[in-house]
């Protein structure tokens, strides 16, 4: 799976979890009925990470951040004094921008990304309906 497996828009955050310079994110794909974990490891950057009223996401991109004069460069570049390239450990930096529908975005910067399906959360949606216990 690759991180256009899931249909981001109408998506929902589910759950975010960090530690050990890994996020995890699950989303509940509203078109697949499915949740998927993305998982960010080796993480180098964050943006704007904070606590939103809606989880629904209107898109969400996935590139490569190629060098510390693009706009998401720049940002990592400013924000940690150093770029992904130059950062010890780091193959290639990637980022993720998740955009939700109000109008708040967060940025992850990280090294690799994997999405796979999330079977417990996808059972769940199916046995209960969406939202009733999760």
């Amino acid at each position: 799976m690759n991180f256009n497996s899931v249909f981001w828009p109408d998506s929902t955050i589910i759950e975010i979890k960090y530690s050990d310079s890994c996020l995890k994110l699950i989303i509940f794909d509203m078109w697949s009925k499915k949740c998927f974990n993305v998982v960010c490891k080796e993480v180098c950057g964050l943006d704007n990470l904070s606590l939103w009223e809606d989880l629904t996401v209107e898109d969400a991109e996935w590139m490569a951040v190629i060098d510390k004069e693009s706009e998401l460069g720049r940002k990592l570049y400013g924000a940690y004094g150093c770029y992904g390239y130059m950062a010890e450990g780091l193959k290639k930096v990637q980022a993720i921008v998740i955009k939700l529908i109000d109008n708040s975005k967060f940025t992850v910067f990280c090294n690799e990304i994997e999405v796979t399906e999330n079977e417990r959360y996808s059972a769940k949606i199916k046995d209960d309906g969406f939202g009733s216990s999760l």
